[in-house]
């Protein structure tokens, strides 16, 4: 031992004296940091032509750590009166889930042009239904539908179609008239070419049609209302959003037993007179009340097409690379709640820290870890840039901190102990005094801060790329009470177009500037997302200027750009120096 040490320490006086004759040699040259704990990650998109697998393989080029997956909350859990047209077109998963559909032999029920349409196969084949997988309840609530019947095929006359509102009856005859029997409806007839609206119920057995009236269209939106002391009947038959009253039926003169709970809808569809009915129906909405689950798993999508989380399974399961999971429950300028949950207060906002909204948001949680086993999540955000939809609306901040508070342990519960869990605000709330208080209030429940950062002036042009070492310095101030809690900047990018004031090498510049002043604050700032990978398409861009409703050029041609490839997969100069960065430290 005594002999190994004093090899040592003669190893160590060779090694000073060399250093002592190199004293006046050159220092050799110092590369970045590397990357250490830092994770790195793009917002994947494709190219012209190119699968989202080629994307992809075009990313991790780079040695991309995490990709991100945006999720409205309501495209996974579309409320009651999400209507048809939330769908693709084509045969649907979302009319399965909320509706029970009945066709009769010879006849055709299907979801055509983001519309449920029937095709009676001759008389007297029978109805088509549709019924509801809920029940709807309340000390008030309404549901309606829009319906368009095809009179060309409806020559003969006779009855066309029903909206009901059953309290009794399950399955597919809830227009029945049996002792036990409580429901209330609108039904369309024809005659004489006429189309008429009756209200009708019936009262354990008895049936009656209290009023008729005639109506110009075959295109009418039915509405039922209940109330604590009636039922209103209304009808909007030209289309122009302005419901008129069929009838009011008072419920003192009901059994009251029978009309008291909960109703489930249904919609009979079909013509016993004619040779064939065609008939289209959307747009059906809950409009007041609440929703009872046959099936709690219901308001989950999770087939036919339109299984988002199946197929980030798919995907992501088997890659090595992480996900951080983006849940717009706020989304920029607008919520993505489903629509029975969509609780208005006073001041215009939705009200998210509601017991029921807060609980139905921990099950969706878990759902969306159930349907995602493999993959690895590196991040779950529970809202998007919130500063922009709670804007100065000091309740609205309370309300959903309130929200965050109750489910950002739940992600860690679900997600795994640790999980960094937060929402998305963007930069523009760190520069603004008051905006930044109530965002670091509002942090005060998550375990991380979720930044965007777009480095722009007010007027969509861009800043000088050698921002942001500063700006990230003011991301650091603005959290430094909190100095456990890691920064994570999940959408970070800068257009190249002209118009924003740019070019491709400023672009790259900024990704430069980016990596440069991330080395020196890696104790602070954990993630880094560039976003975009590939530019957009003008047909994304002309969506998200209804979105948005902002038609500058500027702001256009910022969106319209943040990519660090072209749209036809060309790269830019941005993508070269990503590449160069990222690989200088090691990723």
């Amino acid at each position: 031992m005594k002999i190994r040490m004093l090899f040592l320490l003669a190893l160590l006086l060779l090694a000073s004296q060399g250093c002592a004759d190199d004293d006046d040699d050159p220092a050799p040259p110092q590369g970045p940091p590397a990357k250490g704990q830092r994770l790195l990650g793009i917002d994947v998109n494709q190219a012209q032509g190119e699968t989202w697998n080629q994307a992809y393989a075009k990313a991790s080029e780079t040695g991309m750590d995490f990709v991100t997956l945006p999720l409205n909350w309501n495209s996974i859990e579309p409320g009651p009166d999400d209507d048809f047209a939330f769908v693709p077109s084509g045969d649907t998963c979302l009319d399965r889930k909320k509706w029970n559909r009945v066709a009769p032999a010879g006849s055709v029920l299907e979801t055509q042009n983001r519309a449920l349409v029937f095709t009676e196969g001759g008389a007297g084949t029978g109805d088509g239904i549709v019924y509801s997988r809920f029940e709807v309840d309340g000390a008030s609530f309404a549901v309606q539908v829009n319906a368009a019947l095809n009179a060309a095929n409806n020559d003969a006359g006779g009855y066309n179609f029903a909206l009901i509102l059953s309290f009794t009856q399950d399955g597919d005859n809830g227009n029945s008239a049996g002792p036990t029997d409580a429901y209330v409806a609108i039904v369309s007839t024809t005659s004489g070419g006429t189309n008429y609206l009756s209200a009708a119920f019936c009262d354990l057995g008895a049936v009656s049609t209290p009023a008729t009236v005639a109506v110009p269209a075959s295109a009418p939106t039915l509405r039922i209302r209940r109330s604590a002391a009636e039922f209103v009947f209304l009808y909007d038959g030209a289309g122009s959003g302005s419901f008129a009253t069929l009838h009011t039926l008072q419920r003192s003169g009901l059994s009251a037993s029978a009309f008291g709970g909960p109703a489930r809808a249904y919609f009979y569809f079909g013509n016993s007179a004619s040779a064939a009915v065609d008939f289209a129906v959307d747009d059906w909405k809950m409009t007041e009340g609440s929703a009872v689950w046959d099936d709690p798993a219901d308001r989950f999508i999770t087939g036919n097409g339109f299984d988002i989380l199946g197929a980030a399974e798919a995907v992501y399961g088997s890659l090595s690379t992480g996900l951080v999971l983006s849940v717009h429950s706020i989304n920029t300028v607008t919520t993505e709640i489903p629509s029975d949950l969509e609780i208005i207060t006073a001041g215009g906002k939705a009200d998210f820290s509601d017991s029921l909204v807060i609980d139905r948001f921990k099950l969706f949680l878990d759902h969306v870890k159930a349907r995602t086993p493999g993959v690895v999540y590196r991040a779950v955000s529970v809202g998007n840039e919130i500063d922009h939809y709670l804007g100065t609306d000091d309740g609205a901040w309370t309300r959903f901190g309130a929200f965050a508070a109750a489910v950002l342990p739940h992600v860690g519960t679900v997600f795994g102990s640790g999980m960094p869990a937060g929402a998305k605000a963007t930069f523009g709330a760190v520069q603004d005094p008051a905006m930044r208080a109530r965002l670091v209030a509002f942090n005060a429940s998550a375990n991380a801060i979720f930044i965007t950062y777009y480095p722009l002036n007010p007027d969509f042009t861009v800043r000088n790329p050698a921002a942001v070492a500063a700006d990230f310095d003011a991301m650091i101030s603005a959290f430094s009470a909190s100095p456990s809690k890691m920064i994570h900047i999940l959408e970070a990018g800068y257009p190249s177009s002209a118009l924003c004031g740019s070019s491709e090498a400023n672009q790259a510049d900024f990704i430069g500037n980016l990596f440069g002043a991330w080395d020196g604050r890696m104790d602070r700032i954990a993630a880094v997302n560039i976003t975009w990978l590939t530019d957009v398409s003008q047909a994304t861009v002309d969506q998200w200027e209804i979105y948005y409703g902002v038609s500058d050029p500027a702001f256009l041609a910022y969106l319209a750009t943040l990519g660090i490839r072209n749209n036809d997969g060309s790269e830019k100069a941005a993508f070269g120096r990503l590449r160069q960065e990222a690989d200088a430290r090691g990723w």
